[in-house]
């Protein structure tokens, strides 16, 4: 065999490594790409969270001087930078100045309530909930406060476990953080808050625990809710304070006696209207609870409140209509508070 015979296989063997060098150049240059740019993202990123400090900085740094503080709304209105405005805010959580701690939750909040995100919202009510544990009576109160605001969704195991631990301790707030439970089901409370319910010298920490032991399904303060309630009759007390405590148990026989009083023709209430106090039929206000929490309620709800209506009294008949209708076979919506 001559040594010219060989060259089609040295130009096989050739062509081979030739290939294999252009894929490894190919797949080198797409590494680099990929740490290139991971490397610009990274790099951007740590520019914007510097940049959302120092604005979070200035702001502090005004409140405390009392000086015009610079407008975050943009800022915290911006749903693509919140992971990053909370952890800057979290600097704030164990400062030594109760204004900056205070603001730093306040602004937590403001993120939650504002972000469509639930990873986000779900963050913050963590992050209140760490609020309950500072030394501050009045960061622990407001955070106690606040959390009804969220849905029962918005709360990962990391917050519901620090609202069960803060339920046996004394805050002057128990009595909203003790319904926060009630409405998430904390069982990990349920020990607690049937204590306070037995034990508590304070009225409204025991009504509360009453009605979240209700909200919890606990047939006994069902129907100790709902024959304390009978008990007072029909009148503005009762509806101003203690129908919104009926709702809030999203039991059904709790709202059929919300509905029952519906029908009383009677004016045993008094208007809002400071200026021109009048007696009422008290469904009027009762029609305003239960339109939120009724599932194809005849009427919806505006910001204000009031019904969605500009003729209250056919809107009552309406409802009252609606009701009998449907056999009182309504559906309770119990996702939030």
């Amino acid at each position: 065999m001559t040594e010219l015979s060989y060259l089609p296989n040295i130009n096989k063997n050739i062509n081979i490594i030739t290939m294999k060098s252009q894929t490894f150049s190919t797949t080198g240059k797409a590494i680099l790409i990929a740490l290139w740019s991971i490397a610009v993202i990274s790099s951007v990123n740590a520019q914007s969270s510097r940049k959302i400090d120092g604005q979070i900085d200035e702001y502090m740094a005004a409140m405390v001087s009392k000086s015009e503080k610079p407008d975050l709304n943009e800022l915290l209105s911006n749903d693509k930078i919140h992971e990053n405005i909370l952890e800057s805010l979290a600097r704030y959580y164990p400062d030594t100045l109760f204004d900056k701690r205070f603001e730093a939750y306040k602004l937590s909040y403001t993120v939650g309530i504002k972000s469509s995100s639930l990873v986000i919202r779900q963050a913050v009510t963590e992050r209140i909930t760490i609020g309950l544990t500072d030394k501050n009576g009045t960061i622990v109160n407001w955070s106690a406060r606040h959390l009804s605001v969220f849905n029962r969704a918005d709360f990962n195991e990391t917050a519901k476990r620090n609202i069960s631990n803060t339920i046996g301790t004394e805050i002057s707030r128990l009595e909203e953080l003790i319904k926060v439970a009630g409405y998430l089901n904390l069982t990990e409370a349920r020990g607690a808050i049937e204590n306070y319910a037995a034990t508590a010298r304070k009225t409204g920490v025991k009504w509360s625990s009453y009605i979240a032991l209700a909200r919890m399904g606990d047939e006994v303060y069902i129907n100790k809710v709902i024959s304390a309630v009978r008990n007072q009759g029909l009148n503005d007390n009762v509806v101003y304070e203690l129908v919104p405590d009926l709702i809030y148990t999203r039991q059904k026989a709790c709202i059929d006696l919300v509905v029952e009083f519906l029908y009383e023709d009677k004016k045993l209430c008094t208007s809002s209207n400071p200026d021109n106090p009048q007696k009422m039929v008290c469904g009027y206000r009762i029609m305003e609870y239960l339109a939120p929490v009724i599932k194809d309620f005849p009427f919806g709800v505006k910001t204000s409140g009031d019904i969605d209506t500009d003729d209250y009294p056919a809107a009552l008949k309406t409802v009252c209509e609606w009701f009998l209708s449907i056999g009182n076979q309504y559906q309770i919506i119990d996702d939030s508070f």
